[in-house]
């Protein structure tokens, strides 16, 4: 509005030092008629430091045509405060470990894999190449051994699955209750905004205690690993 101050980011590209003294004259401005968009103390600093294709795409794969212009400058804020998160790296809730316990008189399970073509070999190959590279398994050398699956998904990949199934049967269940479906909408009655982004590969991310990773053991045809 006119009357009122407003802020002018200046970037000094010299090779000696400079100072601006209050009455220093640096540039000139011209008036300007078209449209105009106030940007908030806090806006500006999200938006210094930020390059054009930050601006531009802040996530590559997510969608954020459908976010309305007043929450994209909170939203690119976000996405960059975590973008240590989008590296595809699997974290750690160190503050708990999981217990598996077995029910009395329970006795090693060691099978041999499942029968797999070519194309599941191939596809075995690659899972557990992945996840040794990420850390999550291990060699094993243990009695326990529980042959994989691969299942195939509707957007044509596959899961990688472990037939835990004699495991289970041994496991002394926990009886925490999980709240209803209706309870959970419920709980969000009032939500406004709603997002798909998931965690990546949250069942990792919960660490097996050091005395039961031997119960998780698999085994196909690239060997034994827990």
């Amino acid at each position: 509005m006119a009357g009122q101050p407003i802020t002018v980011q200046v970037m000094h590209v010299g090779a000696t030092p400079l100072r601006l003294t209050t009455d220093r004259t640096v540039g000139y401005i011209d008036p300007y008629e078209g449209r105009t968009h106030a940007v908030s103390p806090d806006e500006l600093q999200e938006r210094d430091g930020t390059s054009k294709e930050e601006e531009q795409s802040p996530l590559p794969g997510v969608d954020v045509s459908s976010v309305p212009d007043e929450w994209s400058g909170a939203l690119r804020a976000l996405f960059k405060k975590h973008a240590p998160l989008w590296g595809g790296n699997v974290g750690w809730i160190r503050g708990v470990e999981h217990r598996i316990r077995l029910k009395p008189g329970a006795v090693p399970v060691r099978q041999h894999p499942y029968k797999a073509g070519f194309l599941a070999r191939e596809r075995e190959k690659a899972e557990v190449e992945r996840m040794r590279s990420i850390g999550v398994i291990e060699p094993s050398t243990e009695e326990w051994a529980i042959p994989v699956v691969i299942v195939p998904e509707p957007d044509g990949s596959v899961r990688f699955c472990a037939d835990y199934r004699k495991l289970k049967f041994m496991t002394v269940e926990d009886a925490y209750p999980i709240p209803g479906m209706d309870e959970c909408i419920d709980s969000i009655e009032d939500a406004r905004v709603f997002s798909t982004l998931d965690c990546s590969a949250g069942y990792w991310q919960i660490p097996a205690a050091e005395e039961d990773k031997h119960l998780k053991a698999f085994t196909c045809h690239l060997g034994a690993w827990q």
